[in-house]
C-alpha cells in the first residue's frame, strides 16, 4: 500500500500500483473540500488503470477535527454511491474506524471469492491470489491464528506509544 497525500507530484508513480490492485482506498480530508474534489481525478485514474474488478474504497479522514468539517458525511455518501464505492468516515489520528475499514474490505473480497466473482486460478492481474497460510482457524483459502491475533492487538495496545516526539 502506497501513500502519496494526494500529491500530484506521486501521480505518475502511483499508475504503476494500480496494475493488480484488489483494492484501492481513496481517502480526502474532511476539513479540505479541495481534497474531496480531487477525489474525482483519483477514481479515473482507478476506473483507467486498475482491474475493472477492483473494489473501490472512499475514506473521508480526519473526523476528529469534527468542529472544523468542510465535507459533510451526506456528500461523501453520495460521492460513494453514485461511484459503486463503499464509503467510511475515520480517523488516523484516533484510529477510529480505521480496523472497521480493512475488516469491511477483507469481507467484502472474501464474499467476491465465495460468488465466483474472481477466478483463483487466472494470475493474469486480478490482484487476488491463491494461498495457504498454516495456523488454527480456516477462513476461506486463508488460515488465520486467532490466539496469535488477539495476543498482538494486546500487545500493541500496551506499547502504544506516541510517534515521533522527542525528548
Amino acid at each position: 500500500m502506497w501513500d502519496t497525500a494526494g500529491q500530484e507530484l506521486f501521480k505518475s508513480v502511483t499508475r504503476g500500483y494500480y496494475k493488480e490492485s484488489a483494492v484501492a482506498i481513496l481517502v480526502y480530508d474532511i476539513t479540505d473540500e479541495l481534497s474531496f474534489n480531487n477525489i474525482k481525478d483519483w477514481l479515473e485514474d482507478c476506473k483507467n488503470l486498475a482491474p475493472s474488478k477492483t473494489l473501490l474504497v472512499l475514506i473521508g479522514n480526519k473526523i476528529d477535527k469534527e468542529e472544523e468539517r468542510a465535507v459533510t458525511k451526506e456528500m461523501g455518501e453520495e460521492f460513494a454511491t453514485e461511484n459503486g464505492m463503499l464509503f467510511f468516515e475515520t480517523s488516523a489520528l484516533s484510529g477510529i474506524g480505521i480496523e472497521n475499514v480493512f475488516q469491511k474490505c477483507v469481507e467484502n473480497i472474501d464474499k467476491r471469492i465465495n460468488e465466483g466473482f474472481y477466478d483463483l486460478n487466472d494470475m493474469s492481474g486480478n490482484g487476488i491470489k491463491k494461498m495457504k497460510i498454516y495456523g488454527e482457524n480456516r477462513v476461506g483459502e486463508f488460515i488465520v491464528d486467532k490466539k496469535a491475533l488477539a495476543e498482538g492487538n494486546k500487545s500493541k495496545k500496551k506499547n502504544k506509544k506516541k510517534c515521533c516526539v522527542s525528548k
